[in-house]
């Protein structure tokens, strides 16, 4: 079964009548982004295993290999792959399109040029969910080691379990959450007042924002906070609510 033609959203008009004609670049190979990733309920990767995560790194290994117009014109590479438009209405889905709220809206509320297309790791063994930016580069938004999104016929359409695997930091902050809530018999214990005092409450429930910058933005950061003894989080909290204001 053939998939529906897609075509990426807001392509630079220089390459406007590849959108139109539904052609992706003649020479342009596969790439891929983990910038849109994002590990959630349903799609964690926590039990996963080595061999999944080598399974998924092989099929992108190939993937790379391939040009990016076999996924639009060549039909039995489409279904070789698994490779269609995700169904927000099949049977047991669990989640809506509205559900991806670390998109942008831009993106998030453009179903037309941002569909969420999905292709598989193997037959039995997971899903990758994504969508192709303005310039043909695959943008992973999901991990689907159970095949959630669209769940099969062949485990009940149900959805399966998964746990999510964190990283070194969160998994840091849930620790100094539990030992925050032990208490200690030792009144006088200097480990339970350096814990309950220098570790900030309520940690575990920041979000830490990464940003690459050019070496003058990060001399200008760094003057900034020195001069008024402001701090990074101010400096986010203060230019989103200059944006938010400029609506």
């Amino acid at each position: 079964m053939s998939s529906p033609k897609i075509n990426p959203g807001k392509i630079p008009p220089s390459r406007e009548p590849n959108v139109k004609s539904g052609k992706a670049p003649d020479e342009k190979f596969f790439t891929f982004s983990l910038r849109y990733w994002n590990e959630t309920e349903h799609f964690g990767i926590g039990d996963a295993g080595t061999n999944w995560f080598a399974s998924l790194l092989q099929r992108l290994h190939d993937l790379c290999k391939e040009k990016v117009s076999r996924f639009v014109d060549d039909d039995g590479f489409q279904d070789a792959l698994r490779y269609h438009v995700v169904d927000w209405d099949a049977r047991g889905i669990p989640i809506s399109r509205n559900d991806l709220k670390w998109l942008p809206s831009s993106i998030r509320d453009n179903e037309a040029e941002f569909p969420i297309v999905q292709f598989h790791v193997s037959k039995a063994v997971g899903r990758v969910h994504g969508f192709w930016d303005a310039d043909w580069c695959f943008q992973v938004v999901l991990l689907d080691p159970m095949h959630n999104l669209q769940p099969s016929k062949d485990v009940g359409y149900a959805v399966r379990p998964t746990s999510l695997a964190g990283c070194q930091y969160t998994a840091l902050c849930a620790a100094l959450d539990r030992a925050r809530s032990k208490p200690c018999r030792d009144g006088a214990c200097e480990f339970a007042q350096a814990v309950m005092t220098v570790v900030p409450e309520g940690v575990s429930g920041q979000f830490i924002v990464m940003a690459a910058v050019t070496p003058d933005v990060a001399k200008a950061l760094q003057d900034l906070r020195g001069q008024q003894s402001i701090s990074m989080s101010d400096i986010v909290e203060h230019g989103i609510t200059f944006w938010s204001d400029t609506k």
